[in-house]
């Protein structure tokens, strides 16, 4: 069976006569088919037989055949075909689901909608080639490929991974252009690259240029402001070790804020850093100069001294504590104190009278 198919004509078509907008003298054949065609150029006889016109929008004389799922454009000939004498060898002239259209019908849904043989060999224009109407599958490969060149090309020229982002708003905007480029890769029409690229833009759009992008830092921002306020009142209460490994610690979370954790594992790892070296503070310990003076007032020699006033003054030096640190140095100084109220309250026997 000899078909001609998926093919059209947009251009007039002007002769003398039998004229059409597809084929001029079709003779087919009883086996042979016009199918899944259309024609929207204007057909126009020169010098036709007013009597036996031979001018179609689509054939413009049909002498056998068949035509079938063939459509022409409204107003483009008086009519779709003209039949000719059947020759001896062929008699078939069949002519089924073959219309003329209006410039709407083929420019939307239903010219793929009304016959499968159209919806199988074209495809909706994307714009630029054929003026709306419809297009052979292959005429937009060339289109689909040329399109999916220049997404690629714009996408990867927006925004520079390099200079707007760090860290892991950088790996988000990789994989967001990766992503992308693999989906254009694998589109099937212009419209879908296009609505891939538009949407890769904004996804790039909502990343921040934040190394530390996508992790739950609240935590740690909140122990690092309580660290910040304990670190503006001074070193003077504590040891220098203790004080030293704090310290450190809060320039290595800010550090890691500035220029990224990478990973929510670190995050917690530093927040249990800073956690444990704030507890782990250590007060400096009391002084106890004062005290030690005051012992030093002790007499050597209490054997003169009334064991009342020698028992007030061990009472005191026994309950000399030095564990004492820095924050109860009141409390230390109370001591040195007692101390020398206890040995100004020595009282003599009466043989050192």
């Amino acid at each position: 069976m000899a078909v001609l198919s998926s093919l059209y004509n947009r251009g007039d078509v002007t002769a003398q006569h039998t004229v059409g907008g597809i084929v001029g003298s079709y003779t087919g054949g009883d086996v042979s088919q016009l199918s899944a065609v259309y024609s929207t150029g204007k057909v126009t006889s020169t010098n036709d037989n007013a009597i036996s016109p031979s001018t179609g929008a689509l054939v413009g004389r049909m002498y056998s055949g068949q035509i079938y799922g063939a459509y022409a454009l409204e107003g483009t000939a008086d009519a779709l075909y003209t039949l000719g004498q059947k020759s001896s060898s062929s008699t078939m002239q069949l002519v089924s689901k073959t219309y003329f259209k209006a410039e709407s019908w083929f420019k939307g849904d239903d010219f793929f909608t009304e016959q499968t043989n159209l919806a199988e060999n074209f495809a909706k224009d994307p714009g630029t080639l054929n003026d709306g109407y419809p297009v052979l599958n292959f005429q937009l490969e060339d289109i689909l490929n040329a399109a999916k060149a220049d997404a690629v090309a714009e996408l990867v020229a927006y925004k520079d991974l390099n200079k707007d982002y760090s860290g892991l708003s950088k790996d988000a905007a990789t994989k967001v252009k990766s992503d992308a480029v693999t989906a254009i890769a694998a589109a099937e029409s212009v419209e879908q690259v296009n609505s891939l690229l538009e949407q890769a833009k904004k996804d790039l759009d909502a990343i921040p240029n934040d190394p530390n992008y996508g992790l739950q830092l609240g935590a740690l921002k909140a122990k690092l402001a309580e660290a910040k306020e304990l670190e503006a009142k001074g070193d003077a209460l504590y040891t220098t070790d203790s004080w030293n490994s704090f310290s450190a610690t809060i320039t290595g979370v800010e550090y890691l804020l500035e220029t990224g954790f990478g990973t929510q594992e670190k995050v917690d790892t530093y927040l249990g850093y800073l956690t444990s070296n704030m507890d782990g503070l250590t007060y400096r310990a009391a002084d106890y100069s004062a005290v030690d003076e005051a012992l030093s007032k002790v007499p050597a020699d209490l054997s003169g001294y009334t064991d009342e006033s020698v028992a007030a003054l061990r009472s005191v030096i026994d309950a000399v504590d030095r564990t004492k640190n820095i924050t109860e140095q009141a409390a230390v100084d109370k001591m040195a104190r007692d101390i020398l109220s206890a040995v100004a309250g020595l009282e003599k026997t009466g043989a050192l009278d």
